[in-house]
């Protein structure tokens, strides 16, 4: 709670925190799977294509949540 015991005001900085963590989080995993999409001959094909995949959704959800919290 903030000096003013406001229990609302409390809600809203612990959705702030946990918005950066998650923001945090899947920045870490897309750093990940960039490094992954650069070296493609580390991986089968198929793999490769799952890497892709996810690669663009998390890009997409990170995208989608930047707009929420704008």
């Amino acid at each position: 709670m903030f000096a003013d015991g406001s229990p609302v005001a409390s809600r809203q900085y612990e959705s702030v925190i946990r918005s950066e963590d998650l923001t945090r989080n899947l920045n870490g995993q897309i750093a990940e799977l960039e490094v992954r999409v650069a070296f493609p001959k580390h991986w089968s094909d198929g793999e490769h294509q799952m890497n892709l995949m996810k690669l663009r959704k998390l890009n997409k959800e990170r995208s989608q949540l930047n707009k929420i919290d704008t």
